[in-house]
């Protein structure tokens, strides 16, 4: 099989991006509109969250982390097992009598309990752990601490495990994802993610994985796998893979908090790309308000109301774009973020500097040869040369087999098609962009706009 083809910026294009500088990331920090004088009280929304994603998905990986720190990751699985009991055994007890004062605890005692039976009935001869009758719930099971967290998140993308095993774990272990829902992040089916998780937590035993961290030396080798797979984390969230919707915020919301534990850790020398990627998220994160408009439909980004996007995320990501630009390294995540402040500090579309965001697409491109980013530069030169220069080059990278399952792209040659004032063959980029769809909110949102379309032929 052939490798994947390269992409690379237009010969016409300048050789170097002039945005990414220490002093483009003052001049985003500097601008008025975005001053953290600006930036309001973060709304409250626990209330409306279900127990499943307010408790669950929130305590599952401090529990798993506590038992990993008391009984090992050889028991990795065992301990899983125990958690997903204890769970099952909630919903049961919950769903007809009082919650417990401290549902967290009381899932660690049940989870716990549970695996010292277990312990047992493999081994009589096993002495009772401390606290094994009391079922003393410890501090850092109420409030993890952080270097417990950083133990987990290593222990799941362990180079010992392939890839696509440690995002799998990352999803279960750290963000509480089901099989189901793993199964559709990976592309792939319950049963192959039920066997895949069942081989990485058999490698982990095995290879007696240690519940610890690297030492200094091997901290930034093992982070850019980390960092990866927060990031595939993040754009789940942000862009979801599920057919029934288009964002899940939990998910955006535990990579920007997991994120945040990496940038604390000790040890880690270069801090740059960490920042970068939290920056990015941050950025990102801030349009999640403003995504969807009052009827469900996805709204473009020239569409959303910007009074609606996060200005705390905005003022967060800014500054920590700043602490990326002190790094000697510069990475994707670097460029992506400077792309997304371009876009947070423009006070109307309008206002967009799309030249700048052209350069930093064409440095993106050259470090990855990616064509998707090749297609988000072809939306950056129709923003500035018009549709059909922007379509030209769509027309060059279409036929990519990167971009065959890529949902946005006949959508986007649609939207283009349809400003180049080309009607005939923009309606029928949108019937091929709906045929192809199987999210259900991206379909509904593109068939109202071939219907507005149709109503201005």
């Amino acid at each position: 099989m052939s490798a994947p083809r390269r992409w690379r910026r237009p010969a016409t294009s300048p050789a170097a991006a002039r945005s990414w500088t220490t002093a483009a990331a003052s001049r985003f920090a500097n601008s008025p509109a975005f001053s953290p004088k600006t930036v309001p009280a973060e709304a409250d929304d626990s209330s409306g969250r279900r127990l499943a994603d307010n408790l669950f998905r929130k305590k599952h990986r401090s529990i798993l982390a506590a038992l990993l720190r008391e009984f090992g990751p050889t028991r990795f699985e065992a301990i899983e097992d125990c958690i997903q009991a204890a769970m099952v055994r909630a919903l049961e007890s919950w769903t007809t009598g009082p919650i417990p004062a401290n549902p967290g605890g009381w899932l660690y005692v049940v989870a716990r309990r549970r695996l010292i039976d277990r312990m047992r009935r493999a081994d009589a001869r096993l002495a009772d752990p401390p606290g094994s009758e009391q079922g003393e719930i410890p501090r850092y099971v109420l409030q993890p601490l952080d270097h417990d967290l950083l133990r987990l998140i290593y222990v799941c993308a362990h180079p010992d495990l392939p890839a696509r095993a440690q995002l799998a774990l990352m999803l279960k272990s750290l963000c509480g994802l089901g099989t189901a829902e793993i199964a559709t992040v990976l592309l792939s089916s319950p049963e192959a993610v039920k066997r895949m998780m069942a081989r990485a937590r058999s490698r982990i035993r095995t290879d007696r994985i240690p519940f610890d961290l690297p030492d200094t030396a091997r901290l930034d080798e093992r982070c850019d796998a980390i960092l990866g797979g927060l990031y595939l984390v993040f754009s789940e969230g942000y862009w979801s893979h599920g057919n029934d919707h288009v964002i899940q915020r939990h998910l955006c919301t535990e990579a920007i908090k997991l994120t945040e534990v990496v940038l604390r850790s000790r040890g880690l020398r270069d801090r740059g790309r960490v920042a970068a990627l939290l920056a990015l998220m941050n950025l990102q994160g801030s349009r999640l308000g403003a995504r969807l408009g009052e009827n469900g439909r996805l709204l473009r980004l020239h569409e959303q109301d910007r009074s609606l996007w996060d200005r705390g995320m905005i003022a967060r990501g800014i500054g920590l774009l700043q602490l990326a630009a002190t790094s000697p390294q510069r990475s994707t995540y670097h460029l992506q973020a400077a792309i997304a402040a371009h876009h947070a500090i423009a006070p109307d579309p309008e206002a967009t500097d799309w030249v700048s965001i052209r350069h930093l697409y064409d440095d993106l491109l050259d470090m990855t040869g990616s064509a998707v980013v090749a297609l988000n530069r072809a939306v950056a030169t129709a923003r500035i040369d018009g549709p059909q220069a922007g379509l030209a080059e769509i027309a060059v990278i279409e036929t990519d087999p990167a971009l065959r399952s890529y949902p946005l792209l006949t959508a986007i040659k649609a939207d283009l098609l349809e400003a180049a004032g080309a009607k005939g063959s923009a309606v029928q980029c949108y019937q091929s962009a709906i045929a192809a769809t199987a999210n259900t909110v991206l379909r509904v949102t593109l068939q109202d706009r071939l219907e507005i379309l149709r109503m201005t032929e």
